[in-house]
C-alpha cells in the first residue's frame, strides 16, 4: 500500500466511520459496566445503612472520595473582597467570633425576677445503682467509636465489676 493511498489518510472517511463506530460501542460498553457497578453498590451501601455506620461511611468515600481539607472562599466583614488566603480566612474568621461571641451582657434583673422558678431536682446529683450501671453497659454498641472517655464498648464489657 502506498503512502499516497486514500485509505492510509487519517481523515479518510470510512477510518473516521470505523473509529466513531468503535467509539461509540466502548462508551456504552463502559456506562454499562459503570450503571452495574453503581448499582451494586447501592445495594451494597443501603445493607450497610440499615446496620453497619462504619462501613456505611467507607462505602460512600469510595463513591464521593474522601473530604477536602482545602478552604473555601470567604468575604471581608464588609463583604467586598474575597479572601482566598489560607491565613486571611482564618484571622477573618476570629474576627466574626469575636464580634459574635464578646458582647457585653444587658441583663434585666426584674425580667428573671419574673421568671417561673422550678425547684431544684435534686435526685440528678445521686450516684447510679449498679444494675443501672450494668444495663447501660449491655446497651453499648460493640465497633463503634469510643467516648470523650477513650474507652471502647469491649473495654466496659469485657471489663466486669472491676470497672463498675
Amino acid at each position: 500500500m502506498k503512502p499516497s493511498d486514500a485509505s492510509s489518510k487519517p481523515s479518510d472517511p470510512s477510518k473516521k466511520a470505523a473509529y466513531n463506530s468503535i467509539k461509540s460501542k466502548v462508551q456504552a460498553k463502559l456506562r454499562e459496566m459503570q450503571d452495574s457497578w453503581l448499582s451494586r453498590k447501592a445495594d451494597e451501601i443501603q445493607k450497610y445503612a440499615d446496620n453497619n455506620s462504619k462501613r456505611f461511611s467507607d462505602s460512600l468515600k469510595t463513591i464521593y472520595g474522601s473530604q477536602s481539607s482545602g478552604t473555601s472562599p470567604l468575604l471581608t466583614a464588609n463583604g467586598s473582597t474575597l479572601l482566598t488566603d489560607k491565613n486571611a480566612i482564618l484571622k477573618r474568621w476570629a474576627e466574626h467570633f469575636n464580634n459574635v461571641l464578646n458582647k457585653s451582657s444587658s441583663i434585666n434583673a426584674k425580667a428573671i425576677d419574673r421568671m417561673l422558678q422550678v425547684a431544684i431536682n435534686t435526685s440528678l446529683a445521686e450516684l447510679p445503682k449498679e444494675s443501672e450501671v450494668k444495663e447501660a453497659i449491655k446497651l453499648l454498641s460493640n465497633g463503634k467509636a469510643p467516648g470523650s472517655d477513650s474507652f471502647l464498648a469491649e473495654m466496659y464489657k469485657a471489663g466486669g465489676p472491676v470497672l463498675l
